[in-house]
């Protein structure tokens, strides 16, 4: 199955949040899950808050939390399924 971008920015921000213990920025998402415009990274963080898998504060840097069974401590892949 390929990768989505969803599922590589998710990924990226699990990764991310288990080896600094915080959120990456938005241009370090972009960065990590090979996204080329800062646009098309809030679409797939809009569709992953949306599938339950993610969650942040408007307007507050480095607020990502993973949601659900996903967590830092816990790397683990979540068994739900992204829309694409």
């Amino acid at each position: 199955m390929p990768d989505t971008t969803g599922e590589r920015l998710l990924g990226f921000i699990r990764q991310y949040i288990a080896d600094h213990g915080y959120s990456p920025t938005l241009r370090e998402m972009c960065d990590g899950a090979a996204i080329k415009s800062t646009s098309v990274a809030n679409h797939w963080m809009r569709t992953l808050r949306d599938d339950g898998l993610i969650t942040w504060v408007d307007h507050q840097a480095r607020t990502v939390r993973l949601v659900g069974d996903v967590s830092p401590s816990d790397p683990a892949p979540s068994t739900k399924v992204l829309r694409h």
